[in-house]
């Protein structure tokens, strides 16, 4: 058989599977089915006996308990199955629709507000401007509860005690934030080559006031590492000393439902005591701010468009994010 003739029956071979996957559909989730739902050169999607499956490992799950089951239990379990994974299928459509609602929603607010400033600023262009959405901290103060405060404490003796196990901060296992201290190392050395850039993003952060630290609660994000390092750099100190300095920095009010040392001033706690975390995160649109103007010598005027729900609820809360602050950051304006 010539090559050019293996090719063209390859193709119909595809051409015939794109004609049957219209109407084929996965047994288990009702998806349709696609080529890649075929193993190659084969136009027959995956099957368990007489059943067509997609590519997903949970329908594939389904599937194979099929060997393991008395037929007519199985058609049970099967169908049951299928009622589950469809409705989680649907939930999960739903949030999408419900998430692309609300950028879509946002994106048009930000652009009308954008557009006027434009017009109010005859100075400034559209290729200049660099438009930065911001979320809002958790305004609500209260007086720290007895509870939340015992828990954070029993949180700190914990890590300190697990801390003193390790010799060396190198040895602590790493976390979910154990790439932090590299980002935070990555953010300095572009402060310290732009000094505006890090007084931009202060700004920004300011008038956020802690819409990233909502997650906090009372653990603050500190882990043994945090404090082995501490101890690394201060072999004199006692782990008593430790649980000290972090219990007086302790505020007497705090932000409701929030970290225990996000206060109205900002956090209670000093850069050096805070998690690698807390020092090197900024929320998305700012991150890419600093990335497109680490770079450039002049840096871009800044339309910071803050919104009313913090970093973590944007989309899982019935509230409205609306706009509640809208200000103008140019670098040659910040003290």
């Amino acid at each position: 058989m010539r090559i050019t003739d293996t090719v063209t029956s390859d193709m119909r071979d595809h051409s015939t599977f794109n004609a049957q996957a219209a109407t084929l559909r996965c047994e288990v989730c009702r998806t349709p089915l696609t080529p890649l739902d075929s193993t190659p050169f084969d136009a027959t999607p995956r099957s368990s006996s007489t059943y067509s499956i997609c590519r997903s490992f949970d329908c594939k799950r389904v599937m194979d308990q099929k060997t393991t089951m008395e037929p007519t239990l199985f058609k049970h379990h099967l169908a049951f199955q299928c009622k589950l994974i469809q409705q989680r299928q649907e939930k999960e459509n739903s949030h999408k629709q419900h998430v692309a609602g609300i950028k879509l929603k946002e994106r048009n607010e930000n652009q009308e507000i954008f557009t006027k400033t434009l017009a109010s600023a005859p100075l400034l262009s559209k290729n200049t401007l660099q438009l930065i959405p911001i979320p809002s901290g958790i305004s609500t103060l209260t007086k720290l509860p007895e509870e939340r405060r015992n828990r954070y404490i029993d949180h700190l003796k914990n890590v300190i005690e697990k801390a003193s196990t390790y010799t060396h901060a190198s040895e602590v296992p790493p976390d979910q934030h154990h790439d932090a201290y590299e980002k935070l190392a990555l953010n300095e050395r572009s402060f310290k080559q732009s000094p505006l850039l890090q007084a931009t993003c202060d700004s920004m952060c300011a008038m956020c006031k802690g819409g990233c630290c909502a997650d906090g609660k009372e653990h603050a994000y500190i882990s043994p590492v945090i404090i082995r390092r501490q101890m690394d750099a201060n072999p004199e100190l006692q782990k008593e000393d430790i649980l000290a300095t972090y219990t007086a920095n302790i505020a007497p009010e705090s932000a409701q439902n929030a970290c225990i040392n996000q206060t109205k001033t900002g956090c209670a706690l000093p850069r050096t005591l805070r998690a690698d975390i807390c020092n090197s995160y900024f929320c998305g649109p700012i991150s890419t701010y600093i990335k497109n103007m680490e770079s450039v010598e002049i840096l871009k005027p800044v339309l910071a468009i803050q919104r009313s729900n913090h970093a973590w609820n944007r989309f899982d809360t019935s509230k409205p994010n609306n706009v509640v602050d809208v200000r103008l950051i140019e670098s040659d304006q910040i003290q």
